[in-house]
């Protein structure tokens, strides 16, 4: 899974093990990103585990159908 560079850049502190909020304008790829570190944060962290927070409830299954499944399913 690659990211664009901008994407790279809001993730880049996430990945240095800051907290950090995500915040992009809609389609900026916000949940691709989201992904992005989900994968790679239970991938390196034993015993990890993520939560994802949404505003609305059928973003729950959209996000879950279209990208953290396909990504990170079993």
């Amino acid at each position: 899974m690659d990211l664009y560079r901008y994407q790279d850049e809001v993730v880049e502190r996430a990945l240095e093990g800051d907290n950090i909020i995500v915040w992009l304008p809609t389609g900026g790829g916000k949940t691709c990103a989201a992904v992005y570190m989900a994968k790679r944060h239970l991938e390196t962290t034993p015993g990890a585990k993520v939560v994802v927070l949404v505003n609305k409830v059928h973003l729950v299954d959209q996000h879950y159908t279209k990208e953290f499944n396909p990504h990170l399913g079993q």
